[in-house]
């Protein structure tokens, strides 16, 4: 479910990374008791069919295809992938990764500090690993409602990692105003969200012919 309703892994994340460190395990402990829940699909399918994931067993996951390429996609594909379907977390994300980089070439070095790895930094690596246990998926470019669905569950560790460190780039309104100008580029690209799938592509694919 935190999957399918990104919101949930969210508020749940937002709240343990504020609590004191004495306090973490015993959200953490209850978090897992109550996530346990997510195994019962898999117990069923086991009792019922033999094996723990039908998706697998019908050749829907193909670990032959994760490579650089299809990581790519996910998040530039320009038909489906994040920065398309959530361009306002790439335009900050990237201004905040900017702001802290910058700071090596500060002479004064006062900003230093904001190259030490955070808390929140790991939120990075998580959504790589999220990443990588899409990318098998066989049906990639399955239809899609304004963006893949993949490029959405793993953009959730990306807008917290954003919005904890978006003070860092001193920007004013002119954030503000990038932001609305990625959302509504998106909105213009997609129109009202209510065309098919296949219109809602801004760049038509190439027509492969199949030799005969």
């Amino acid at each position: 479910m935190a999957l399918m309703i990104p919101v949930i892994f969210a508020s749940h994340l937002d709240h343990w990374l504020k609590l004191p460190i004495s306090e973490k395990g015993k959200l953490l402990s209850k978090l897992f008791m109550a996530g346990s829940v997510s195994f019962l699909p898999f117990a069923f399918y086991f009792m019922m069919f033999g094996v723990p994931s039908l998706i697998v067993r019908e050749g829907f996951v193909d670990q032959g295809v994760i490579d650089f390429d299809r990581l790519y996609s996910l998040f530039f594909d320009l038909n489906q992938g994040m920065v398309v379907g959530a361009g306002w977390i790439i335009t900050l994300s990237s201004l905040v990764l900017t702001s802290r980089f910058s700071s090596l070439f500060n002479p004064a070095g006062r900003h230093r500090k904001t190259l030490r790895l955070r808390r929140e930094d790991w939120l990075l690596g998580g959504m790589l690993l999220m990443a990588v246990g899409v990318l098998p998926q066989a049906n990639w470019n399955c239809g899609q409602a304004v963006y893949i669905r993949y490029a959405l569950w793993i953009s959730i560790p990306l807008m917290l990692w954003t919005v904890y460190q978006v003070s860092e780039v001193k920007l004013g309104r002119l954030c503000l105003v990038l932001v609305i100008a990625a959302q509504l580029i998106t909105v213009y690209l997609f129109g009202a969200f209510s065309r098919s799938d296949e219109e809602s592509h801004h760049l038509r694919p190439r027509i492969q012919v199949a030799s005969a």
